[in-house]
């Protein structure tokens, strides 16, 4: 390798892309791909802004998505994606994946809106897990204060009796 050639490949390797998105997906992008292959990625990044996804079927531990991409102000392209969770393994009908080994737009957008989903039900479920907590605790504190206020009345039946 000449000189030049590895003094311009270091200065490449250190240089930091900046994201084209606040996705926590793309970041994770950024730690695997090499420079070349990333500004790819975020090509399919800026993509997903043309993207409405939808769950269409479930079963099994598979999810099929519909993805409509708007690819000008009356064309519409429809793409089905395949999601297993288990194996977290997506397969998409544009097939980018297989002939670039990037995900493609319709795939971003799928595992953006399978997080949202995640992110609503550990929402919903937290949620239900403060209240419980809030109810275990009112009632702890009424408990707590209930021995205190019969104590309080006892001391004053017994303080009127006693004179």
């Amino acid at each position: 390798m000449a000189f030049s050639t590895r003094i311009a490949y270091e200065v490449d390797f250190h240089m930091v892309i900046p994201y084209a998105t606040k996705s926590s997906i793309e970041a994770q992008f950024q730690h695997v791909y090499m420079h070349e292959k990333f500004r790819e990625v975020q090509a399919q990044f800026r993509g997903m802004v043309n993207c409405i996804t939808r769950s269409t079927y479930s079963a099994l531990g598979y999810t099929v998505y519909e993805v409509v991409e708007q690819v000008s102000n009356l064309i519409f392209n429809k793409f089905a994606i395949t999601y297993h969770r288990i194996s977290t393994k997506v397969k998409c009908q544009y097939l980018l994946f297989e002939l670039r080994g990037i995900l493609c737009h319709h795939s971003l957008s799928m595992l953006s809106f399978e997080r949202s989903q995640n992110i609503y039900e550990f929402v919903s479920k937290l949620e239900e897990l403060t209240a419980i907590l809030h109810r275990a605790y009112d009632n702890a504190i009424a408990e707590k204060q209930e021995p205190k206020a019969k104590a309080k009345g006892t001391v004053r039946y017994l303080t009127i009796m006693l004179p």
